[in-house]
């Protein structure tokens, strides 16, 4: 009996455990080992569904690329200008001061003016509603939209100029001279190449206009001046004039009072003679010498001071600030039409692609075959 016992307890001890196993256990069999060879072959079954996934996301790539805006940047290093740049300027400088008038203005002056005006934004907006570029990219907003036509100056005139100076690289290469690169960026090598040099132009342009409005502020000063010193220096010999004339006049009438009517000292007599009018000329030189000095209307033609002036004030009125044509700048290297594009680099975003494509499709495949076994 008790073998008996003993043997029906173990049997409910086995049942329990057997059900408890049942219990816990998971509906499908674990394996966390990864079969890496059957995956493999796995993948290599179904390389058809792998080529053509990866192809299809390598063209979708390559259409975001092309979708994508464009992006070239022509480039332009220039330095301060040299000689042949200054001809017609280095010209007018020894007129100028032979004139009076002391302009002198260095090769580096005329560089930071040029890039000044470069980096103007008010130059920029003013440049970029004439140009072809603006224009078209324009075509595509609607005519009544000014808000839309506004951002898109603001965006070229902000962002696609660009300046770089030498002496701000840390570059031992880059200090050796003084240069400035300047660049434009455009949806096309040609328009950016194009709009560059039209730029610089203007830029150009713009130093002239500067130089020779400061020119012609030196020289109205110059002129207004000698104007006047003529004028007051005129005045006084008129003044002269008038007294002299009026002395005559009362020599005269002394004269002719007294009945000296010819040089006293043509006769030997010694005389005293009146200081303030005097009559040694008799009454027939006095009379004459006055006809002289009335008939005197252009005061400076005998005084030599009076002559200098006329000249100068002539020579000043007769400059021509026309004629004056210099380069602010020196080209070390002339706006180029750019051969490689910055953005978007379309081989590297077929390529991400591709990898993307891989990556996708071979993680499609295995979650088929995964799903296909479950069933």
């Amino acid at each position: 009996a008790c073998n008996i016992m003993t043997i029906i307890h173990h049997e409910n001890n086995d049942a329990v455990l057997d059900s408890s196993n049942r219990k816990f256990q998971p509906p499908f069999p674990r394996d966390d080992e990864i079969d890496l060879i059957e995956w493999l072959l796995i993948a290599i079954k179904s390389y058809k569904t792998i080529l053509i996934i990866t192809f299809c996301f390598g063209l979708i790539g390559y259409g975001i690329a092309k979708i994508l805006p464009q992006k070239w940047t022509s480039d332009a290093v220039v330095v301060a200008p040299q000689t042949q740049e200054l001809t017609s300027l280095d010209e007018l400088k020894p007129q100028l001061a032979i004139l009076g008038i002391d302009f002198n203005v260095s090769e580096k002056d005329l560089l930071s003016l040029f890039v000044r005006d470069y980096d103007s934004q008010i130059l920029r907006r003013e440049y970029l509603v004439t140009t072809d570029y603006y224009k078209r990219l324009i075509e595509k907003v609607a005519a009544n939209d000014e808000l839309a036509k506004r951002q898109i100056l603001d965006s070229l005139a902000t962002k696609s100029f660009a300046s770089f100076s030498s002496e701000l690289s840390k570059t031992p290469a880059d200090t050796a001279y003084s240069y400035y690169k300047l660049s434009f960026t455009a949806d096309s090598s040609e328009e950016a190449q194009k709009t560059l040099e039209g730029y610089i132009s203007v830029v150009n342009a713009s130093v002239e206009k500067f130089i020779a409005g400061k020119i012609q502020r030196l020289i109205d000063i110059s002129l207004s001046s000698e104007e006047s010193k003529y004028d007051m220096a005129l005045a006084r010999l008129k003044n002269v004039q008038d007294v002299n004339i009026n002395r005559l006049g009362y020599a005269l009438s002394i004269a002719d009072a007294a009945g000296v009517k010819r040089p006293l000292y043509s006769n030997g007599t010694a005389i005293k003679d009146d200081p303030d009018f005097s009559i040694a000329l008799g009454s027939d030189g006095l009379k004459r010498k006055l006809e002289i000095e009335k008939s005197i209307t252009d005061l400076a033609q005998l005084n030599s001071g009076l002559q200098d002036s006329k000249m100068i004030i002539s020579k000043l009125r007769e400059l021509k600030l026309a004629d004056i044509n210099f380069t602010a700048y020196k080209y070390m290297m002339k706006p180029n039409e750019p051969v490689k594009k910055d953005s978007p680099k379309t081989a590297l975003i077929v390529l991400l692609a591709l990898i993307l494509g891989g990556i996708t499709s071979v993680g499609l495949v295995t979650v088929r075959h995964v799903i296909k076994n479950r069933k």
